[in-house]
């Protein structure tokens, strides 16, 4: 009875390491029926690569990845060396629990610009979003919260500008942005999860919570 016990604890034991130390690798390719577009995502070594294609532009995405209990973690980082908007702060220490957040927003040619602007949470929820006048100029006060993870500077066509809460908190800041065009976007830090359906030699099945995602192995 007690070999049996072993042996199966040992049974056990085996198939929790596989299912946990679970592993992908190489590129898998989403293509939409609508013909409209592609996604590529490629697993190395616990990191992986995204590549979506659509119509009108390019988003790309990186970071690192995780399998346990039948589910797919992407937990998307800051793209390194990416195209981005520019900002410059100045700050000064304020008492309490708020920052007076004020800012001036121009494009790349220093033309004043109409934007939106406000906070998100910890994964790139939005939380609140506000209009600056047609100058470019704003002003906000920020509670402090633990729900928020971003502040943010936005308009559609450039990119974005996100800013961690922590650099503003309890501060009296003054933000210069500088904003460009978009020629590729960025998936922005965030923590994705997945259903995994089924891994194969040429297919990687996947759900969330709305529909199923079918990737075919890229050879």
């Amino acid at each position: 009875m007690l070999i049996m016990k072993s042996y199966l604890l040992f049974i056990f034991l085996c198939y929790s390491a596989i299912c946990n130390a679970q592993k992908l690798a190489g590129s898998y390719r989403y293509l939409h029926q609508d013909g409209s577009g592609s996604r590529i995502i490629t697993f190395s070594d616990g990191y992986f690569n995204e590549k979506v294609q659509g119509d009108l532009n390019t988003a790309i995405g990186a970071g690192i990845y995780s399998i346990k209990n039948n589910q797919l973690l992407l937990k998307y980082q800051e793209v390194q060396n990416r195209d981005t908007s520019k900002y410059e702060l100045s700050t000064s220490h304020l008492s309490g629990s708020t920052s007076n957040i004020r800012l001036k927003v121009s494009d790349e040619k220093g033309i004043p610009m109409a934007v939106t602007y406000g906070c998100r949470d910890t994964n790139n929820n939005l939380l609140n979003l506000v209009f600056t006048d047609a100058k470019g100029l704003g002003n906000i006060i920020v509670s402090n919260s633990k729900s928020i993870g971003y502040f943010t500077i936005e308009c559609i066509g450039y990119h974005r500008i996100l800013i961690p809460i922590k650099r503003l908190m309890n501060k009296s800041v003054v933000i210069n942005a500088e904003m460009f065009p978009e020629t590729n976007s960025y998936v922005f830090p965030q923590t994705v999860q997945y259903k995994i359906i089924s891994i194969t030699n040429d297919k990687l099945m996947l759900a969330d919570k709305t529909d199923k995602i079918i990737f075919e192995k890229v050879k």
